[in-house]
């Protein structure tokens, strides 16, 4: 039985806030709302993208924990896994939004129906915000999600491959891994999608994940203290790094930093607590974008202060986590619902 590990909510729920901060942040910036301190660019590049990296890191760690070497990994078990943790709630929180759109006579159907056919099913598949990175062609219903969605869905098909060659070929599949990311990060030969929307960039993230669940356990305070040295540095100081490189390091930094101090958390209220936010994460993932973009409108070309600043987020956050409870509760209510059916129709 794997034991629980706490360091992975609070890595997962300090990823979720760099996200929501800098979503916040650049939300501000598009509606000219001034005069407070945003989360937006560090010295070697935007903190939104650090918060994705921990998020791939952090997906690459827990599957391979979970499907370590000497657990057989059932491909058909493992696919619906991934279904089901993905796509009901994608579905209901689209659904949604896309209701709300269509009242505020904000969703549009238009082009032939070819165009209308392959877009929809981009979009039922979760993969429209990301192909729409490469070519608008295939995101005209993308409304929720963000590129985040389709990459990881197109990695978690791949882990099974992934893991075998991490399991089979160890150090040499992880030499040839870190030589193709930094070909990749220093020239960018396809220039089809943002480095840092590179599905080699995001899956080389997810595989150093992957390779740290060999090494976690190792961990103690004085690489906590090293990483500290590091993301201030990383942070404050511009590298002749490419971006996507620095950004990968001080994601690794603050991985192995979170897992060092989420080891100390030892009260079990504390424990629950964190679990209840980590539980929701994806949801609010799915919906925060929407909700900032409708709320923080509302105050465009106003100057505010820090501590205004704060009580917007707050305003926001509130209101995403309503939204999130409402759209798992749905969820939820399904789900007992299907069990029923399922356990009539087995009786009849």
């Amino acid at each position: 039985m794997k034991k629980k590990l706490t360091y992975l909510n609070i890595i997962r729920i300090v990823a979720i806030l760099i996200i929501l901060l800098f979503h916040f942040s650049k939300i501000c910036i598009n509606n000219n709302i001034q005069g407070f301190f945003t989360l937006n660019l560090f010295a070697n590049g935007d903190w939104g993208y650090i918060g994705v990296a921990i998020f791939f890191m952090l997906s690459g760690f827990s599957l391979m924990y979970n499907y370590n070497k000497e657990k057989e990994l059932k491909i058909k078990e493992f696919y619906k896994k991934r279904f089901f943790s993905i796509y009901p709630l994608f579905w209901i929180s689209y659904i949604i939004a896309l209701v709300y759109y269509i009242i505020r006579g904000q969703f549009i159907i238009k082009g032939s129906m070819f165009r209308i056919i392959s877009c929809g099913l981009c979009t039922v598949l979760g993969l429209d915000g990301y192909l729409g990175n490469i070519t608008s062609k295939f995101s005209d219903f993308y409304i929720l999600g963000e590129w985040f969605l389709g990459c990881i869905i197109a990695i978690y098909c791949l882990f099974p491959l992934l893991r075998k060659l991490a399991i089979k070929y160890n150090l040499r599949f992880f030499i040839i891994s870190t030589i193709v990311y930094v070909i990749i990060a220093i020239f960018d030969p396809l220039k089809l999608i943002l480095i840092h929307r590179n599905i080699i960039v995001c899956m080389y993230q997810f595989i150093i994940g992957m390779y740290l669940v060999n090494y976690i356990d190792k961990i103690n305070y004085k690489h906590a203290i090293i990483s500290i040295l590091g993301i201030i540095v990383i942070l404050s100081v511009k590298l002749i790094l490419p971006e996507t490189i620095s950004v990968t390091i001080i994601s690794i930094l603050f991985f192995i930093l979170l897992k060092f101090i989420g080891e100390k958390v030892t009260n079990i209220k504390m424990e629950k607590i964190l679990s209840i936010f980590s539980k929701y994460s994806y949801g609010a993932y799915l919906v925060h974008h929407v909700i900032m973009n409708e709320v923080i409108k509302h105050y465009s070309n106003i100057t505010i202060n820090n501590l205004q600043a704060i009580g917007l987020f707050l305003i926001c956050f509130i209101i995403i986590a309503i939204f999130t409870t409402i759209i798992s509760y749905i969820y939820e209510m399904i789900k007992k619902i299907l069990k029923k059916e399922k356990k009539t129709w087995e009786r009849t």
